[in-house]
């Protein structure tokens, strides 16, 4: 059955439309056989030829164009930056785009991430962003100033990453640490010892525990679990075992 169907668009992705929508079109005709589709500016519209499978095909290559955008503490951000190329489970970014469907992209220059898929996917998405944020801290650690100047603050970084949380140094001559809560409550002496005291340091293999089971938890929650061997019951547990941190 051939058909045409009418999908409306709005701002952003109408705009882009405006801008570049002889690119657009061409490249869903390319990668959807079988269909025709017609950027109608006074209507503000696609209009779509072709099968019904083609069509969805369209209407959700569509809606994976546009990406809203999300404020994010920054804490979560920098948990976001820190995990963006990891696939374990302690990776929050990937366990998000894993189960939802839905792809992120976290902006560099901001603290915010733009959300990239159909409205079910992205929802699923937001929601699960803000289970994250509640679980996200940043802490300044206890230095006193004159150490400041011989910190290395790459060295630190690697340090930090060792520790499953991430570093900055504020204007103000303070360095925060940021990350899962209670990963930032653990590796906040171990850094300030670093510090103040040289040598080596160890990772602690807790934090990353807490740190997974916090993205377990965060999966488990939403109803979006794929870790085969998590169920309700344990599920329950992380939650109580969070609730006392």
């Amino acid at each position: 059955v051939f058909l045409t169907v009418k999908i409306s668009l709005e701002d952003p992705l109408l705009s882009g439309f405006h801008r570049r929508g002889r690119r657009k079109l061409k490249e869903i005709e390319e990668g959807i056989p079988d269909c025709h589709v017609k950027f109608e500016k006074a209507n503000a519209c696609l209009m779509v030829s072709g099968s019904l499978e083609a069509i969805e095909m369209v209407r959700f290559r569509v809606e994976c164009m546009t990406g809203p955008r999300k404020r994010l503490s920054v804490a979560t951000w920098a948990e976001m930056m820190r995990t963006r190329m990891s696939q374990d489970q302690g990776a929050i970014v990937a366990e998000i785009q894993r189960l939802t469907g839905c792809r992120l992209h976290i902006e560099r220059g901001s603290a915010e991430v733009r959300l990239f898929g159909p409205d079910d996917s992205v929802a699923q998405a937001d929601q699960m962003l803000d289970r994250f944020e509640a679980m996200c801290s940043e802490t300044d650690l206890n230095v006193p100033i004159t150490f400041l100047p011989n910190v290395n603050m790459e060295v630190l970084g690697r340090v930090a990453q060792d520790l499953c949380v991430s570093c900055q140094m504020t204007q103000d001559r303070m360095i925060l640490i940021m990350g899962f809560e209670a990963a930032v409550t653990l590796a906040k002496p171990i850094m300030e010892r670093y510090i103040l005291e040289g040598g080596n340091h160890a990772p602690d293999s807790r934090i990353a525990q807490l740190v997974e089971e916090a993205v377990q938890m965060i999966c488990a929650e939403s109803g979006q679990t794929n870790l085969g061997d998590l169920d309700y019951e344990e599920a329950a547990e992380l939650v109580e075992k969070w609730g006392q941190l």
